[in-house]
């Protein structure tokens, strides 16, 4: 059965669509809820651009929603940092705790009540004067699991003032990117794999991103 949603207020880009689903990329500064009403299967920050699955039917929505909450979802996300992790590829585990008030996931190194065990994989892509940048493997779907986890690892996401970052961004987003998400289509079985291109008219993620979509050697400088 068709959903109806919110007219979008912008012209959306969209990288896919069938009978069921379609995936747009979402811009910087778009809140999912308010601007897909009716549509969303999963979310992204406001801050954050990239990849976004929508459902065109409520089978659609059932199924994404499940897709997304049985980790059968690949996703890889882009981040750029001022201060690189420890090592050029490794895991990040800790136990998030998420507080409604002020919005904000706190990372910590042992279990408690309310805390929930998180990890994500990264690989260095990409290293210039300034910013690396890093592939990053969602392990676990946490809120806002990756900006909180490279916070305690001591490298903020690049323009993340919630979270560290020493200076905002232009416009107010922060330097992370859905960059694709990989899944078995929930009727077809068919491989999805959808991508997100580095956001446009900002020379370091041109600059960071062309590194890393050419494979680079690990350190590679540009």
């Amino acid at each position: 059965m068709p959903v109806s949603g919110t007219p979008e207020p912008f012209p959306v880009v969209e990288l896919w669509s069938d009978a069921d689903f379609r995936a747009v990329i979402k811009p910087i500064g778009v809140d999912v809820e308010l601007t897909f009403a009716g549509q969303v299967i999963h979310r992204l920050d406001t801050p954050v651009s990239g990849v976004l699955l929508l459902g065109k039917t409520s089978r659609a929505l059932e199924a994404g929603s499940a897709l997304f909450a049985n980790r059968g979802v690949h996703k890889v996300y882009w981040a750029l940092v001022a201060k690189p992790l420890p090592s050029v590829s490794g895991r990040l585990r800790h136990w998030l705790e998420h507080r409604q008030k002020g919005n904000k996931t706190f990372a910590h190194k042992l279990a408690a009540k309310g805390r929930l065990d998180s990890w994500l994989d990264y690989q260095l892509l990409a290293q210039g004067d300034r910013y690396t940048l890093y592939e990053i493997v969602l392990g676990t779907g946490r809120t806002h699991q990756i900006r909180a986890q490279l916070a305690a690892a001591g490298s903020p996401v690049k323009g993340d003032l919630k979270y560290g970052a020493k200076r905002s961004n232009p416009g107010g987003g922060i330097s992370l990117l859905a960059r694709s998400l990989t899944f078995n289509h929930p009727f077809t079985e068919k491989l999805i794999h959808l991508e997100a291109p580095a956001p446009e008219g900002d020379a370091l993620w041109a600059a960071l991103a062309h590194a890393g979509e050419a494979s680079p050697p690990a350190g590679q400088t540009v």
